[in-house]
Formats: C-alpha cells, structure tokens, sequence
C-alpha cells in the first residue's frame, strides 16, 4: 500500500503530519510526504525505510509595504505553490491508494488533493484542525 501526505506548511512544526507519517510506514505502507523545507525534521522521519520525503522550497514571505504590492506577491505565491504541487502529484510521485491531506491552509492544497486523488482512483483523508 502506499499513501501520499500532503502537508502545505513547515514539516518540523508539523507533529501531527508527522506522526501520521511514521504511523502508516509503520504499518507497512510506503508514504510519500510533501511539504515545505524549514525546520529540521525529526530524524525517524529522514531515515525510516518506508517513508520518501518530498520537500518544496519555503514560500518568500518577505513583508509588502504597499497592498497591490501584498496582493500580487500572495497570487504569485499561490500560483507558484499550485505549478510545483501539479509537477510532483502527477509526475514525480508513484498513484498513491490514499492522500492524506491537512486542512488548513485549503487554498491551494485541499482543491488539489481532491483532484490528485479522484484522477488516481485513491482515498481521500483530510486532517481537519485548529
């Protein structure tokens, strides 16, 4: 079996993911776990055998003094997350039988994970919280 998690944020401030990670690998499921680069993450995650980290480069969050300024850098973001999230999902991962996602941030994560999962025929999990 294999899962693939989706986590839209800093990997190492993300215990739940994390635990969620190394809860499937240890029942014998391969998980692919996508997320953002930042803090260290745990060393039981770096080497456990079943789990193949994807890390995706940090989103510029340098502040925007001017609201156009803001808007523009925030659809930049956003359309930036979504083209690197498409090239990995679809072309660099193996069809997961599940995905599970954390909601939030919805925007653009949740959108493409219902996608990802209904066009490769997988179950979709959502971690709702906070």
């Amino acid at each position: 079996m294999r899962a693939t998690v989706i986590v839209l944020g800093d990997l190492g401030r993300s215990p739940r993911m994390q635990y969620h990670a190394l809860a499937l690998a240890g029942h014998d499921v391969d998980v692919d776990l996508v997320a953002f680069e930042g803090s260290e993450s745990p060393r039981a995650l770096r080497e456990h055998p079943r789990i193949r980290l994807h890390l995706l480069a940090s989103p510029d969050t340098s502040a925007q003094h001017s609201r156009t300024g803001f808007i523009a850098r925030a659809l930049a973001r956003v359309i930036g997350q979504v083209l690197r999230l498409i090239r990995l999902l679809w072309l660099g991962l193996e069809r997961p039988d599940t995905v599970l996602v954390q909601n939030p941030p919805a925007v653009p994560t949740l959108p493409l994970a219902v996608l990802f999962a209904r066009t490769r025929s997988a179950r979709l999990v959502i971690d709702w919280h906070n």
